[in-house]
């Protein structure tokens, strides 16, 4: 889907920066950066991941293939957005179990005892939310942050139909999101907390890119849409731009344009 990782990050940027524009620390944390300091910072490369993975049901649950790339479990979710961010960590062989070990290694420093569990306040985005247990631990990364909204993403079995394999592996039927809750981006007081760690990743640069403007308007048409931000609205440019946003197999489907259109509207559409 796409060329090389630089290319992934490099494409990822702009979302950094309008996140950075609008997100940053939880109430009752210290305030926000600005904009310009936290662009560059691979936390919000991580997150904008994280909710790209999250908006598109090509990806699922299944502890079978979690390192495939298109199925994942909790840890792996995690472990993947970090790793594509730039930072020196990888789902093969690591679960919750010893995340606690590999991501200080990786500079994440753990301060859960900073944060409210009830509300999450002093949470930021990039920080991971860590239980090891048995037989499974849990594991989510916040992804957004706006005003005192926090956003976890995750991946999870909830709402489908899910089994156990022989070896104790929990798997979701078909390949992809059965649910569209599967791999799901939810408000704080939706998921765990009771989790032992908050893992926070330090800051560190990565190479800038483009983004469509964000939508502002009330037209549910894409092609009405990007014609609004100044964007070329014509079929091809829209399967380049599918592309881009790990839309596959774009055909011009109203689940497809829905998609396109509710990131365009977030301010998160990658230019191709």
């Amino acid at each position: 889907m796409h060329k090389n990782a630089s290319t992934r990050l490099g494409r990822l940027a702009r979302m950094a920066v309008t996140m950075a524009a609008a997100i940053g620390i939880a109430a009752g944390g210290v305030a926000a950066q600005a904009p310009g300091a936290q662009a560059l910072d691979k936390r919000y490369i991580a997150a904008a991941e994280a909710q790209n993975i999250a908006a598109n049901n090509y990806y699922g649950y299944d502890m079978r293939y979690r390192t495939d790339g298109r199925s994942f479990d909790c840890s792996s979710l995690v472990l993947t957005v970090l790793r594509k961010a730039g930072y020196n960590v990888t789902p093969v062989g690591n679960g919750t179990a010893n995340m606690v070990t590999l991501l200080p290694k990786a500079g994440f420093t753990n301060v859960v005892t900073k944060i409210n569990k009830n509300t999450g306040a002093g949470l930021q985005i990039g920080d991971v939310l860590l239980r090891t247990g048995t037989p499974y631990g849990h594991t989510a990364i916040v992804s957004a942050i706006i005003g005192s909204t926090i956003k976890v993403t995750e991946a999870t079995t909830t709402g489908s139909k899910c089994s156990t394999d022989k070896k104790g592996l929990v798997y979701c039927g078909a390949f992809g999101d059965q649910s569209g809750n599967e791999i799901r981006t939810v408000p704080y007081s939706s998921v765990m907390h009771n989790y032992q760690y908050v893992m926070r990743p330090g800051t560190s640069p990565t190479p800038n890119t483009t983004y469509f403007p964000r939508y502002t308007g009330t037209s549910n048409s894409i092609v009405v849409a990007l014609a609004a931000v100044g964007a070329d609205s014509s079929y091809a440019y829209r399967t380049k731009i599918a592309a881009a946003n790990g839309i596959s197999g774009y055909t011009g489907t109203a689940a497809q344009n829905t998609k396109m259109l509710n990131l365009l509207k977030a301010g998160t559409l990658k230019k191709p």
